[in-house]
């Protein structure tokens, strides 16, 4: 390990943190829509490119891994030293049903001492939480020895293939010492971050006159056998997505189930793979209509030993900023740090807010964790980097 400064003032950088140009930063993000599904993230990505010119970052690059899926890159600090990768992602999942939201969900409304919107924790917060972590760093006259390199994707709410993925298969990640994936962990540093497969089953039926079930195939039931043998061999196997029927008075002739299965580094794809299939297959040998199943997408797990210098740096930040002891752990979702560690940069799953406000009507994130999220990176970018 190299040999870091022991402690960081806080206070003097607390002095630095500007917190209404931290809520106005997240706040700007929010505004800029980047629903995925469809993917458009043209938009969040130029308000974050001149954020980013804004904080005194260079080389801000914003690349398109095809029409529309806009990621930005830059670097941040001294050349020629250790290298900090930070890693977020632009985009969020759809809002839907709007009436279910408190507030508007890209008006960015700050109420009752918390920020709400699409996005707030999940990740555009965070993301404005490291931007004004640099910008802290510059007020308060702390020089790193070192860049942090940033990078803020499309498309990571859909697997990553046209965001962090695109840029590791075309060499733009970082070359990084260390790594950290914003995603929200309420500051509780995750050493690793689960895997996610994805199925699509599609029954193909006959379809009738409801009146003469007898006449027709039903989709639908040989879907339910499916879903029984699916929860029997596996209980951890979520159904995600239904569809089925053309009417009341019609026996369907197809239904479609999509399966999310998440998965530690310690199971492994293939297992969980192996059981979703015998499931599907029994029920596919015993009916009288065509079963299809598709794997649609298998995201690996990742993780990184939790005696990493990362991993030290990270703690000691949180600790620090919280005042309590910082957990260790896995990330229950997948994230984009597989695609870091996968590039040999050892990376943390580390952030402001609560992965239980992610993809909710009512997603917020509270003004008091922004500033905490903004302390703590620029804590650990000071350790790390060996700011003075």
């Amino acid at each position: 390990m190299a040999d870091l400064p022991r402690t960081v003032d806080l206070e003097r950088l607390r002095d630095a943190l500007d917190v209404a140009e931290l809520v106005e930063t997240a706040q700007a993000l929010v505004r800029a829509p980047s629903e995925n599904p469809p993917g458009d993230e043209k938009a969040v990505a130029a308000v974050v490119a001149q954020l980013l010119r804004n904080a005194g970052a260079s080389d801000v690059t914003t690349v398109v891994a095809e029409a529309r899926r806009h990621s930005v890159i830059a670097r941040w600090g001294a050349p020629r030293g250790r290298v900090l990768a930070w890693n977020g992602h632009l985009d969020v999942v759809p809002v839907g049903d709007r009436e279910g939201c408190p507030h508007p969900p890209y008006d960015g409304v700050v109420s009752e001492g918390r920020l709400w919107g699409r996005g707030a924790a999940d990740m555009k917060g965070p993301i404005a939480c490291a931007l004004q972590a640099v910008r802290m760093l510059d007020r308060a006259g702390l020089e790193p020895r070192g860049e942090v390199a940033f990078s803020l994707v499309a498309d990571e709410e859909a697997g990553g293939e046209s965001g962090a993925a695109y840029l590791l298969g075309q060499g733009l990640l970082p070359k990084a010492d260390a790594g950290v994936c914003g995603e929200p962990t309420n500051l509780e540093v995750m050493t690793g971050a689960r895997g996610r497969l994805w199925f699509d089953v599609t029954t193909f039926g006959r379809s009738a006159h409801a009146s003469q079930p007898e006449r027709g195939e039903n989709a639908i039931t040989a879907m339910l056998e499916i879903a029984d043998a699916l929860a029997e061999a596996d209980p951890r196997a979520s159904p995600t997505l239904i569809a089925g029927g053309a009417g009341p008075n019609t026996i369907p002739d197809r239904c479609s189930l999509t399966i999310d299965r998440r998965f530690s580094a310690d199971e492994g794809a293939e297992a969980v793979r192996a059981r979703i299939v015998g499931a599907v297959g029994k029920v596919r040998a015993r009916s009288r209509m065509q079963v299809e199943l598709v794997e649609r997408a298998c995201l690996d797990a990742a993780e990184i030993s939790p005696d990493a210098e990362i991993v030290h740096v990270t703690c000691a930040a949180a600790e620090s900023v919280t005042g309590r002891p910082t957990r260790t752990g896995r990330m229950r979702a997948a994230t984009d740090a597989r695609f870091l560690i996968a590039a040999g940069i050892p990376t943390v799953v580390f952030g402001p807010g609560d992965l239980a406000e992610a993809h909710t009507p009512g997603e917020s994130i509270a003004v008091a964790e922004l500033v905490q999220g903004a302390l703590a990176y620029a804590a650990v970018m000071c350790r790390f980097l060996e700011a003075t």
